[in-house]
């Protein structure tokens, strides 16, 4: 094997590991400013929700805004965990909530955890209420077309992906 072959093999070598870590940690990066950025906007809908006058536990009127559409779930629990009311687009579908999150909801912090359903992960976000003795409103998003929403803002593509 002659000393420009082994040179280039060294060299390829090299550049794909490079590549490579590059990558995953370009990858990473992503993910977690993806996931901070549905967690705030998930905070910011349920501040939206739990500040407007007309919020009720037991009867949400959720005006949905056009990128929020058909991606925000909304279900308000009672302090027992049983469902008070919850938006439409859930039809039969009841947002789980874990013991630790209905925990930390009780003890008046927001709880943020991810779960997997049969169409995708969901993104659910638990906020305390204080009002009529009821606890938390959930709301959700699922993380795969979140995640290309924000990109395809990020890019400026506005068509369908």
């Amino acid at each position: 094997m002659s000393l420009r072959l082994r040179l280039t093999l060294l060299y390829s070598g090299i550049l794909a590991l490079t590549l490579i870590a590059f990558s995953l940690v370009l990858y990473v990066t992503v993910s977690q400013v993806t996931l901070n950025a549905v967690e705030e906007t998930l905070a910011d809908e349920a501040q939206r929700l739990i500040g407007s006058r007309q919020f009720q536990i037991d009867h949400i009127d959720y005006q949905a805004r056009k990128v929020a559409a058909p991606e925000t779930y909304i279900q308000t629990l009672k302090p027992d965990g049983a469902i008070a009311d919850r938006t439409a687009n859930l039809g039969d579908y009841v947002l789980p909530i874990s013991t630790s999150g209905l925990s930390a909801c009780k003890g008046g912090q927001s709880w943020t955890e991810t779960t997997s359903t049969e169409d995708g992960r969901l993104i659910v976000y638990s906020k305390p209420v204080i009002t009529q003795a009821y606890y938390h409103v959930v709301k959700a998003f699922p993380n795969e077309r979140m995640s290309l929403s924000r990109k395809r803002q990020a890019f400026g593509v506005n068509r369908p992906v």
